[in-house]
């Protein structure tokens, strides 16, 4: 449940927040989350995964592979993160 008022809200947001793995950047706004091989592409709260590996993520970027050919199968959940795509969905 949503807490009602907003400065809860803020400080619920920034505890987790401040225990979510940092995003290492790579380019423009795709980044790795410490200690994951994945890439996301993060713009403000529209994060999608965009690559299982770094491999992955420069051959779809470079357009040598479509991103809906992603090994989706192999996306691991990111603590922080993926609650995040999951509360935009």
């Amino acid at each position: 449940m949503k807490p009602y008022l907003v400065t809860e809200r803020i400080r619920i947001a920034k505890e987790k927040y401040d225990v979510a793995p940092k995003l290492v950047p790579i380019y423009s706004h795709r980044y790795m989350p410490e200690g994951s091989e994945q890439v996301l592409s993060v713009y403000q709260t529209d994060i999608i995964f965009y690559g299982t590996t770094l491999l992955e993520y420069f051959q779809i970027e470079l357009d040598w592979k479509p991103y809906e050919r992603m090994d989706f199968d192999k996306i691991k959940a990111i603590p922080f993160w993926t609650e995040i795509m999951d509360a935009n969905n």
